[in-house]
C-alpha cells in the first residue's frame, strides 16, 4: 500500500500560455524536502483574451493549438497524475452555460462572461481530477491559470 503521508495535490487550470517561462518557478515553489507533489491539470487547447481597446479598436487575442501537442507538452513538463485538455470553443457544456447566461442577461452576449465561465469551468474540472483521491493528500493547492508558451 502506498504511503499517503506528506503528499500535496497541486491543481492547475486554465488556458495554455507560458509553460516554458513559468513552469520552473511553479515546480521550484512546489518542491520541499519530505513532501511529494502530484499535479492534476485541466487545460484548454486554445487561448482567448477578452477584447482590449488598442488604437481605437477592440482587439481579441486568440490562439489555437493541437490538443495532443498541448497534452504532451504538459506531461513532459509536469508529469501530472491526471490531466484533461479540452477545446474551449467546442465544449458543449460551456456553450450551453454561456447561452443560459446570455438569456439571463436579456439576450446580450458579454465576452467577460465567456472568459470568466471558461476559468470557472476549468477550475472545477481540475478539482474533479483529484476528487476520488482526495483522502490520499494532506493538502490541495490550486493554481488558477495554467500558462503555457509554445
Amino acid at each position: 500500500m502506498e504511503k499517503t503521508q506528506n503528499r500535496i495535490a497541486v491543481l492547475i487550470s486554465g488556458q495554455p500560455r507560458y509553460i516554458d517561462s513559468c513552469s520552473s518557478s511553479i515546480k521550484e515553489y512546489f518542491s520541499l524536502e519530505g513532501f511529494k507533489f502530484d499535479y492534476f491539470i485541466h487545460s484548454w487547447a486554445n487561448c482567448y483574451s477578452p477584447p482590449a481597446h488598442h488604437h481605437g479598436e477592440d482587439v481579441v487575442r486568440t490562439q489555437d493549438f493541437d490538443k495532443k501537442y498541448i497534452e504532451k507538452k504538459i506531461i513532459d513538463v509536469y508529469q501530472p497524475k491526471n490531466i484533461i485538455v479540452e477545446d474551449e470553443k467546442e465544449n458543449k457544456r460551456l456553450k450551453e452555460d454561456m447561452r443560459s447566461i446570455s438569456k439571463l442577461n436579456g439576450g446580450k452576449k458579454t465576452t467577460s462572461n465567456d472568459f470568466t465561465l471558461g476559468l470557472t469551468y476549468s477550475l472545477q474540472k481540475s478539482f474533479s481530477l483529484v476528487k476520488n483521491e482526495i483522502k490520499n493528500y494532506q493538502m490541495v493547492k490550486n493554481i488558477k491559470i495554467l500558462e503555457i508558451l509554445v
